[in-house]
């Protein structure tokens, strides 16, 4: 068997080829070392610096023939892919470097000037003609901040991406609100004093200045439009006495305890008004809603009172009544109750409600007698027509109606309902009697329905008495025959404003009689 062949150089143990055909894979950083691969995927280091002649260097990418003729890895020879690899820019002579103008360049020299930031330029003939790089022929993301001068004035059609690109926030100043907003987006509302709104996702909400935000002391009367500060925004506890110098506080609400002046006070309970500096004796003027005390010490009545001296007006709620009331005592020590003038509703709610004014004098501590008015309206249901009556202590003196003025004393006739009626010389009067007290008598009196709950007769206004309970009168009752059995007394009966029938047998009645007061209060 033959022995193997000797190495073809002493400086490698290689005995295969002496030229191949390499890739250039990449460069060292330092530019000295090509790494290449061939047909088989071995790897070659090929230095740069040793070539057939002075040209371009091999480039990443580019196809070679090597060689070991020199005895390590050399470039031989470059395998094109395309003419267009041997084609140059212009045959250069050389390669000028300054910041002046070279003199006498030949076309394709090239230029470098210092002075203009090592811009490159090649003479055509006529001018030098910047040699501006591509951006292929920058590696991406070899361009820092640090390449980048303070004087670059990048222009905005230069840059392609927005503030909300970065994490920012896009701002706006428009009458008109921006369209497809992001989240966080402020906008300058031009149309309502540039408020400042931002997006929230879903719609521009106000984007508010905090009190840390505001410099203190620095809003001052010339920034505050007219009207500007209203009640709402004031704090609670933030206006102290000597805080405002003015003549005019113009807010809807004020928010406090106590609220006095040179000649008031306002408080929880009510607000007092003074002759001068609130004091004891110097009230003219109370609203409360009862009676008690002021802060100076002062006797207060319930509602609006004015005091003068010992006499008042009171304008209130008689709560004896529940109807509003004026009362006007005079403090003068004869008095025993003073004049008032106040309204009622007897029967509230019921259907024969009816509404009452009342107008009554003063009275002495001689007698406690006082005179009075008294002016009904007609009943709701018409039970009983609006009239009125004089009232002396608490009997009815006299009263008037439709028909005209009466005076107590004479018997009247009663106006009869439901088929009852006077036969032959029977009667059925009443009148007005002492003590506020109204007598009734009957008799003769023919039948009409005996069933019970009947009316009988309907007392006209001033007869009508004022309790509302159920007052009963025991009656005769006459038969044309023989009487039946009683399971209970026959009787009249007030109530609901009107005379009933109760407890009259059925049989054959001839009559009824009887004779009874009642009292109308």
């Amino acid at each position: 068997m033959a022995a193997p062949r000797p190495a073809l150089n002493g400086a490698t143990t290689s005995v295969g080829f002496t030229t191949k055909l390499v890739t250039i894979q990449s460069v060292s950083p330092d530019g000295k070392t090509a790494v290449c691969v061939d047909r088989q995927n071995t790897q070659v280091s090929v230095p740069m610096l040793v070539q057939r002649s002075k040209g371009v260097l091999p480039a990443v990418g580019e196809t070679w023939l090597v060689t070991q003729d020199l005895g390590s890895w050399t470039f031989a020879a470059i395998a094109a892919q395309s003419p267009a690899q041997f084609q140059t820019v212009a045959q250069s002579s050389g390669v000028y470097s300054g910041g002046t103008v070279p003199g006498n360049p030949t076309v394709g020299e090239l230029w470098v000037n210092s002075a203009l930031g090592n811009i490159v330029s090649v003479w055509n003939g006529t001018n030098w003609e910047p040699l501006q790089f591509g951006g292929a022929a920058i590696q991406p993301g070899s361009l820092t901040s640090e390449q980048l001068s303070a004087e670059a004035n990048i222009a905005a059609s230069q840059v392609n991406f927005t503030a909300s690109d970065i994490g920012g926030r896009t701002t706006t100043i428009s009458a008109a609100a921006p369209p497809d907003p992001s989240f966080g987006d402020l906008w300058y509302d031009a149309e309502n004093g540039y408020q400042l709104n931002q997006w929230s996702g879903t719609q521009w909400t106000p984007y508010q200045w905090g009190t840390q935000a505001i410099a203190a002391n620095s809003v001052t009367t010339e920034l505050l439009a007219a009207e500007a500060v209203t009640a709402e925004q004031m704090a609670a506890g933030i206006i102290y006495g000597g805080i405002i110098d003015g003549t005019i506080v113009d807010a809807a609400t004020f928010i406090g305890s106590t609220f006095e002046g040179t000649d008031f006070i306002l408080n929880s309970v009510g607000g007092y008004w003074y002759t001068s500096t609130p004091g004891v004796g110097d009230l003219v003027v109370s609203i409360t809603a009862q009676a008690g005390t002021d802060p100076e010490g002062n006797t207060t009545e319930g509602g609006l009172t004015i005091y003068q001296g010992s006499a008042r007006l009171q304008l209130h709620v008689n709560t004896g009544v529940s109807a509003p009331a004026v009362e006007m005592p005079t403090g003068a020590a004869s008095e025993d109750g003073a004049a008032s003038f106040y309204t009622w509703v007897p029967n509230r709610g019921a259907s024969a409600e009816a509404i009452v004014a009342y107008w009554q004098g003063p009275s002495s501590a001689y007698d406690g007698l006082a005179a009075a008015i008294e002016m009904h309206t007609a009943a709701a249901d018409g039970s009983s027509p609006a009239s009125g009556n004089f009232v002396f202590g608490t009997a009815i003196v006299a009263y008037w109606d439709a028909a005209g003025l009466h005076a107590p004393g004479g018997w009247q006739n009663m106006s009869l309902s439901n088929g009852w009626a006077v036969s032959g010389t029977g009667f059925a009067q009443y009148k007005l009697g002492l003590n506020n007290t109204v007598s009734v008598r009957f008799g003769g009196l023919g039948p009409g329905t005996t069933t019970n709950g009947t009316t009988i007769w309907t007392p006209p206004s001033g007869f009508v008495p004022t309790f509302t309970g159920t007052m009963s009168f025991p009656i005769a009752v006459g038969y044309s025959g023989t009487a039946p059995a009683y399971g209970s007394t026959p009787e009249v009966v007030f109530r609901g404003g009107s005379m009933q029938c109760f407890n009259i047998a059925t049989g054959t009645v001839a009559n009824i009689a009887a004779t009874f007061h009642y009292p109308l209060d």
